[in-house]
C-alpha cells in the first residue's frame, strides 16, 4: 500500500477559501471599528461644544435667558444658519447684553466649525452638519391660568449627523434637517443657576 503525501488540490481551496473569510472578516471588523471611532469622536466634540454653552451661560447668570434663544424664536445656531445676530434686546442692560450677543456669535462659528479652515478657507473644524439650541425655563399654564409645571433649568442640545442610522433623539433641535431623524444625534446638558440674595 502506497500512503498519500502532501496536500491535494481539495485541500488546498478549502484552506485559501477559509483564509479568504478570514481576510475580508477582519477588514470588515476594521472599517467598523473606523466607523465607531469616528462617533465616538464626534460625540465628544458635541459634547465639548455643548460644556462651552454651559459655562457661557453660568459666567452671565444675569443675562441667562437671552442665551435661550430657542425659547424665543431662533430654532438653532450653526450649519445653514443665516439669522445673523441673535438680538437680546429684551434682556438686561446695553452694557450687560453686549457679552452674550458676542458669545453666540462666536458658539455659533464654533457649530460651523471655523476653529479650523481648509487651504481654501473652508471651515471643518467641526462636526458634520452640526446645530445648537438652548431651551430656557418655561412655565406650563392651564386654560384657568393656574401653572401646571415650571423648569427652572436651561437646556443646551448640539446635534449633529451620525454615520448610520440609530434611536431618533427626543429633542425638537434640527428635527428634518438630516433626511432621516435615525441620523440625526444628539447630546444635551442642563443648566441650574443658582438664585443668590444680595
Amino acid at each position: 500500500m502506497r500512503s498519500d503525501k502532501g496536500f491535494s488540490l481539495l485541500e488546498f481551496l478549502v484552506a485559501l477559501f477559509l483564509t479568504a473569510v478570514a481576510i475580508l472578516g477582519f477588514f470588515s471588523l476594521q472599517s467598523r471599528t473606523q466607523l465607531s471611532t469616528l462617533e465616538v469622536m464626534q460625540r465628544d466634540e458635541a459634547l465639548r461644544i455643548a460644556r462651552n454653552m454651559v459655562e457661557l451661560i453660568q459666567a452671565n447668570p444675569e443675562v441667562a435667558d437671552c442665551f435661550a434663544f430657542s425659547s424665543y424664536g431662533v430654532d438653532y445656531l450653526g450649519t445653514g444658519y443665516t439669522g445673523g445676530s441673535v438680538s437680546c434686546a429684551a434682556f438686561g442692560t446695553n452694557e450687560t447684553r453686549s457679552r452674550p450677543e458676542t458669545d453666540l456669535v462666536r458658539w455659533n462659528l464654533m457649530l460651523q466649525g471655523f476653529g479650523e479652515r481648509s487651504s481654501s478657507n473652508e471651515a471643518i473644524g467641526s462636526l458634520v452638519d452640526a446645530r445648537g439650541c438652548v431651551y430656557g425655563p418655561a412655565d406650563v399654564y392651564d386654560s384657568a391660568g393656574n401653572l401646571v409645571s415650571s423648569t427652572d433649568f436651561y437646556e443646551v442640545v448640539v446635534v449633529y449627523q451620525g454615520a448610520s442610522g440609530t434611536v431618533v433623539p427626543s429633542t425638537p433641535c434640527g428635527q428634518g434637517l438630516y433626511g432621516t431623524d435615525t441620523f440625526r444625534r444628539a447630546v444635551r446638558l442642563y443648566v441650574r443657576l443658582a438664585e443668590l440674595d444680595s
